[in-house]
């Protein structure tokens, strides 16, 4: 999963306009900035706590460590996109990779508890 968000967020400029024709545009009320960017953001770092909370997350303390995990890498592909042509660093896009990760995390979370209090069924 890490892979395909490093893909994505630090392909160049111009390859990322000819993926644009192939995706289509959402407009969601909460994002008014005219792209999908923000929540592509926040999608890919939900499905990266989510994998990495299904994964490592079994105690209640391991969500601080992805949490800062994935900030941190949120936080170096912003950085990462000055030296990409066509990119540029956004705190926007920060904030949403932070939001997205907690919504993963926070989902994996609940997904192993309730995993953890149902009953085995030896299938």
């Amino acid at each position: 999963m890490l892979g395909v968000t490093t893909l994505l967020l630090l392909l160049p400029g111009e390859m990322l306009s000819l993926l644009e024709g192939w995706l289509p545009t959402i407009e969601a009320p909460v994002l008014q900035t005219g792209s999908s960017d923000k929540l592509v953001h926040g999608v890919l770092f939900a499905l990266c706590g989510f994998t990495a909370m299904r994964a490592w997350g079994r105690s209640a303390e391991r969500w601080i460590y992805v949490f800062l995990a994935l900030s941190g890498y949120g936080a170096a592909t912003e950085i990462l996109q000055l030296a990409v042509p066509g990119r540029a660093a956004s705190g926007g896009d920060l904030l949403a990779d932070v939001l997205g990760a907690l919504a993963g995390i926070a989902l994996g979370y609940y997904r192993n508890r309730c995993q953890e209090s149902r009953p085995a069924t030896g299938l």
